[in-house]
């Protein structure tokens, strides 16, 4: 599919900011999160969140968008030119200042499915601006548009925006952002029309400290408890995946690397506390093994949670204490097993937990990679495999003392002689 559109990267600016919209697709919620650094913004659609950075608040005096509003045809497409003021749609949200509420919301939005997008957002709490537009035809005739742009449940840290063709009964008369094209037989075209022209959304520092704790514009990472989970669940779907369950992620982070803070889901807050990270990368370690000298090592396993199973150098090992650490990175949410023989790395790799990690929007454990053969949260174990001849030591030492029917005295001291480890009967 190509996507046409007159939206330039200089006309493209997210300042401290990023935009959000949650659809229910094919039985369950999917998100779409487009920041500075994205490269998915033909993605988004009416009605979106604009959502500031953790200690940031949007600026609503510094926040612009424009819409082309031309009826560009399909054969017109590969030929774009920018379009007129004219064809404009311009939004500031600036206007909102003064701006009275017009329309209505529909109060029976279906919020835990199709309209997932509205899920704690106040649809009572907006405000309307009224625009038109004229337009001119292949014959010259001049005809007018009207739109409608709401600002929904606007916040210092959040808001919602939307453009609709009526107010009798929002949303239901949004408008879409990508325009399609049909052929002459009905079928779909591959050709679309991006109708962005220009985003410009910005935010300013609130006077708290952004970088405490860690975040990374689109998501903060949390640690939480069962009970702290549950907390969350009864008050709002989990839509971002930011959450790490301590039952799915079953090894103990540090106290240290970790700092109360009110848990925020795509900027709306949640009134429960939980820990987020203070730091980027956060090493626990997960086993430390001393190995003595064997003879004739044939094969060496390390066996880790959850299925992971590793084969390690003896040369690395003879001698030495391994110690194993897990590296986990906050911002790209991934887990790096490393081993260290005391003198240098001998292993570094990706490390499998095999389990939803994060915490997925259902409240559910599933999709595990292996669910069928996935092992418990054991120990970790080396098993070293050798063929040597070990001499064994004596464990038991003692003689046969009782008397056995039938035996010879002669018999039984000749049985004590033979006898290398010695045997006590209790009889």
């Amino acid at each position: 599919m190509t996507v046409y559109s007159t939206l330039k990267p200089e006309n493209t600016i997210l300042n401290n900011v990023y935009l959000y919209r949650s659809v229910w697709l094919n039985g369950q919620v999917n998100v779409v999160k487009i920041d500075k650094d994205s490269d998915n913004i033909t993605d988004l659609d009416l009605e979106f969140k604009i959502i500031a950075n953790d200690g940031y608040k949007i600026d609503y005096t510094n926040c612009n968008f424009e819409l082309d509003m031309r009826n560009i045809k399909e054969s017109d497409l590969k030929k774009l030119t920018d379009p007129t003021d004219n064809n404009i749609l311009k939004i500031d949200l600036n206007e909102f200042a003064t701006a009275e509420k017009i329309g209505v919301f529909d109060t029976n939005l279906a919020v835990d499915s199709y309209d997932c997008n509205f899920k704690n957002v106040d649809i009572t709490n907006f405000k309307t601006i009224e625009k038109t537009l004229s337009f001119k035809n292949d014959y010259g005739e001049v005809s007018s548009v009207k739109y409608y742009i709401v600002l929904i449940d606007p916040k210092e840290t959040s808001c919602m925006l939307g453009v609709y063709s009526s107010v009798t009964k929002l949303p239901r008369a949004v408008l879409g952002l990508t325009r399609t094209y049909k052929d002459m037989f009905g079928d779909i075209s591959n050709d679309t029309f991006f109708t962005v022209h220009k985003i410009d959304f910005n935010a300013k520092v609130s006077g708290v400290d952004p970088d405490k704790p860690l975040s990374k514009n689109i998501f903060t990472t949390y640690v939480v408890d069962p009970a702290t989970l549950t907390k969350i669940t009864t008050k709002q779907e989990i839509y971002n995946e930011i959450i790490i369950n301590t039952l799915s992620y079953p090894l103990k982070f540090q106290d240290d690397d970790l700092a109360e803070t009110e848990i925020k889901l795509a900027g709306e807050e949640t009134s429960v506390t939980g820990k987020a990270f203070i730091k980027n990368n956060v090493k626990t370690e997960i086993f430390k093994f001393t190995i003595p000298t064997f003879n004739n090592v044939e094969q060496c396993i390390l066996n880790l949670p959850f299925n992971n199973s590793i084969t390690l150098n003896y040369e690395d090992l003879e001698n030495k204490t391994i110690t194993g650490y897990l590296n986990y990175e906050v911002l790209t949410v991934s887990t790096t097993l490393i081993i260290n023989n005391g003198e240098y790395n001998i292993y570094k790799g990706k490390f499998d937990l095999e389990s939803d990690l994060p915490y997925k929007p259902t409240g559910q454990m599933a999709n595990y990679s292996k669910s069928e053969t996935r092992l418990s949260n054991d120990p970790p174990l080396l098993i070293i495999k050798c063929s040597q001849i070990v001499k064994q030591n004596e464990v038991i030492n003692g003689t046969i003392k009782s008397e056995i029917k039938g035996i010879l005295k002669s018999e039984l001291e000749l049985l004590n002689s033979q006898t290398e480890k010695g045997v006590l009967i209790n009889g």
